[in-house]
């Protein structure tokens, strides 16, 4: 049952992320409204957090949605590996569905706007994030995932495929430099439900009259 398994990651989006999310942007909109802000902004800092390995409260700053947001909902760029994401986030409350051909486009120009440095055609939001997507832009190892994080269980279509697959073939020659990675209902369930069993263990252990053999092969 998809209600279920989307049931499970509101859950755990609103008990990691809704005290962390900035709606004053929206604090004028309905309680129904405010709500969908609120959990499609939570999805686009789980996106975020889980892919770049981020806390929570750093993830939330990267949030980018809101009007004039270009189709990315969330930024970051992690100069240590090198890899700078930029997320669209939709919420799909049936869990039904995938991203449509009309948001996959914008999402597709956001990101040709921020690879061309065109900071005029985003948000504020966006514009606190200039200084960051610079030094990725100037940082000749850097690489940009581009990552779509929804609730549907279907898969992305062909139609909405096709320009994302055109767009990395343009970007990726003669070297890759633009991944593309997709989080649907069942990747999100699987990480949200791997959490919930728990963190894997981290040990600190002494170990005495330990020896080194160097012939055949090295081993301690």
């Amino acid at each position: 049952m998809s209600l279920i398994h989307v049931g499970h990651i509101r859950n755990s989006l609103t008990e990691r992320f809704g005290a962390l999310i900035d709606l004053s942007d929206v604090a004028h909109v309905a309680a129904d409204q405010l709500s969908s802000f609120r959990v499609t902004r939570s999805l686009a800092a789980f996106a975020v957090a889980e892919l770049g390995g981020l806390d929570d409260a750093s993830a939330a700053q990267a949030i980018t949605d809101g009007p004039q947001d270009n189709g990315i909902d969330a930024v970051y760029f992690d100069p240590a590996e090198h890899t700078c994401f930029l997320v669209q986030a939709k919420w799909i409350s049936s869990g039904n569905g995938s991203v449509d051909l009309g948001d996959g486009l914008k999402f597709i120009q956001g990101v040709r706007d921020v690879l061309g440095a065109r900071f005029d055609q985003f948000n504020a939001k966006m514009r606190q994030h200039q200084e960051k997507i610079f030094q990725a832009l100037s940082d000749t190892s850097a690489k940009f995932t581009l990552v779509l994080a929804y609730t549907g269980e279907q898969p992305l279509s062909a139609e909405v495929r096709r320009p994302f697959d055109d767009l990395l073939s343009e970007m990726n020659s003669p070297t890759e430099v633009v991944t593309l990675t997709v989080l649907d209902q069942s990747r999100l369930h699987a990480i949200v439900a791997t959490g919930a069993v728990g963190e894997a263990v981290d040990l600190e252990i002494m170990l005495h009259h330990w020896g080194l053999v160097k012939e055949p092969y090295v081993a301690y």
